[in-house]
């Protein structure tokens, strides 16, 4: 899937520092979307608990092809001819027990920083930090907002979709660029 051609931002805010932003997002986020928007904790275990079912991780897609909304990546990689040639990309969906598609999530990495964080393609990003007990610091960027007929169709509800993108640091340094998708189901408790 290219996010890119696929999806419209209408509102979106960057995020210097999430103290400071907190104003802004309290005037523009309805409270019902703030814990996956701005939540530190795991995307995967916030689902479960709202949902009150597990959630199951699909893979769509693995290459090596970044699209123009990764300009956050390249503007955090120092040697941009060895990172091209060496980038990992995944997307995913992640779905509750009735097969409904929750959220879609795109990652991206260089294969130089699989030494330092081993992730693993089956799993969660989150859960595979917890299993390997890596000291990790993740830093939001950018919330959005906006439309795509074709994530639309995927999470059968129409209508304006949350997003947000966020650096995973290892070691001080940006090891995965991670951008993610929310049905709107999310805010219907089950």
């Amino acid at each position: 899937m290219n996010l890119s051609q696929n999806f419209v931002k209408t509102w979106s805010m960057n995020i210097e520092c999430l103290t400071k932003s907190i104003e802004q997002i309290d005037l523009n986020i309805p409270k019902e979307w703030k814990i996956f928007l701005v939540s530190d904790g795991s995307l995967t275990r916030n689902i479960n608990a709202n949902q009150g079912q597990t959630i199951k991780l699909n893979n769509i897609k693995h290459n090596h092809k970044l699209s123009p909304l990764d300009e956050l990546f390249w503007g955090k990689i120092k040697d941009k001819k060895d990172a091209e040639h060496n980038l990992l990309k995944r997307e995913v969906w992640l779905v509750n027990e009735d097969h409904e598609a929750m959220a879609f999530a795109e990652s991206y990495r260089t294969r130089s920083d699989l030494q330092t964080i081993s992730l693993y393609y089956n799993q969660p990003i989150g859960k595979s930090i917890i299993e390997a007990e890596i000291d990790i610091h993740r830093q939001l960027q950018t919330i959005y907002y906006g439309y795509s007929t074709e994530i639309e169709k995927i999470f059968n509800n129409y209508g304006p979709i949350w997003g947000r993108s966020y650096f995973i640091y290892c070691d001080s340094k940006p090891a995965v660029l991670i951008h993610e998708f929310f049905s709107p189901a999310l805010t219907r408790l089950k």
